[in-house]
C-alpha cells in the first residue's frame, strides 16, 4: 500500500519536472551541435580559382594545431602540390592564418554555448533561480548565434584577404582570381539559424508562473517527508496486524 502512494508521487514529481522540460528546444539544440560539429571538419570552406595555389580549397581542418607559417610549411596537406615547397606560399598568408584561427576558437565557443542551453533544457532546474532564468531566457542559444555570426564576419574578412593574396601571385597578367565560399560556411550559418530556432522555442513557451512552482516545491517537500514516515512501516504490501484481544 505504501509503496503504491510513494510511487504515485514519484511520477507527480517526475511529471512536474517534464512540464519545465522543453523537448523541441533540446532536438534544436542536438541538431545545431551536429552541424557546428560538421563544419568544423568540413575541408571545403573557401573554394580557390584562378591563382597559384595548389590547393583547390581551404578548410579550418588544416590550421589545427599550426599556429605559424612554419608549422605550415612542414606539413604535407596535398600531394597534388610539388614537394619541397611550402604549399600555402601562394594560398595564405600570416594574416589570413591568424583570421582562421579566430573563426576555429568562434566555432568552438559556439559549440560550447549551445551544448550549454542543450544540456539546461534536458534537465529543466526549477529549485535554482539562476540556472532557471538561463534555460527560460535560452542565454547559451544567444551567444551561440552571436558567435556564428561573428564566425560569418571574420571567415569573410578572410576570405578578402586570401583573394588579395590571390591577385598578388597571378600565374599570368590577365589571370581571373575566384575566392567563393564552400560549404563549411554554409553549415556554420545553417547552425546559427536553427540556433535562433532554439531561443525562439524557449522565449515563446509558455512556463508555470513564480506562484504554480513554489506549489509545487511546497508539495513535493511534503511528500518527500510523508515518504520519510512512512519507511518506518512494513512496506511488504501487507496490513499491520491489529493488537491482541484484551484479556482481564
Amino acid at each position: 500500500m505504501f509503496s503504491t502512494h510513494r510511487n504515485g508521487r514519484s511520477r507527480a514529481r517526475i511529471s512536474g519536472k517534464h512540464r519545465n522540460m522543453n523537448i523541441f528546444s533540446a532536438f534544436l539544440g542536438t541538431a545545431t551541435l551536429v552541424i557546428l560539429c560538421a563544419c568544423l571538419v568540413e575541408p571545403e570552406w573557401f573554394v580557390l580559382r584562378g591563382g597559384k595555389c595548389c590547393l583547390p580549397y581551404i578548410g579550418l581542418n588544416m590550421f589545427f594545431g599550426k599556429l605559424t607559417m612554419e608549422d605550415l610549411s612542414l606539413s604535407s596537406i596535398s600531394l597534388s602540390c610539388e614537394p619541397g615547397k611550402n604549399h600555402f606560399s601562394y594560398c595564405i598568408n600570416s594574416q589570413v592564418l591568424m583570421l582562421l584561427h579566430v573563426v576555429v576558437t568562434f566555432c568552438f565557443l559556439a559549440i560550447v554555448s549551445s551544448l550549454y542551453s542543450f544540456v539546461l533544457d534536458v534537465i529543466s532546474p526549477r529549485k535554482r533561480p539562476f540556472w532557471r532564468s538561463m534555460k527560460r531566457y535560452a542565454i547559451g542559444y544567444i551567444l551561440c548565434v552571436l558567435h556564428v555570426a561573428t564566425v560569418v564576419g571574420f571567415a569573410f574578412w578572410a576570405s578578402e584577404e586570401i583573394k588579395e593574396v590571390q591577385m598578388a601571385n597571378k600565374p599570368y597578367p590577365g589571370s581571373k582570381i575566384e575566392v567563393a565560399f564552400g560549404t563549411g560556411i554554409y553549415l556554420a550559418t545553417a547552425a546559427g539559424g536553427i540556433a535562433i530556432l532554439a531561443t525562439a522555442a524557449n522565449l515563446m513557451r509558455q512556463y508555470p508562473t513564480e506562484e504554480e512552482e513554489q506549489a509545487e516545491q511546497l508539495l513535493e517537500a511534503m511528500e518527500e517527508a510523508e515518504d520519510d514516515c512512512n519507511d518506518s512501516y512494513p512496506s511488504n504490501g501487507s496490513e499491520p496486524e491489529p493488537p491482541p484481544a484484551y484479556v482481564p
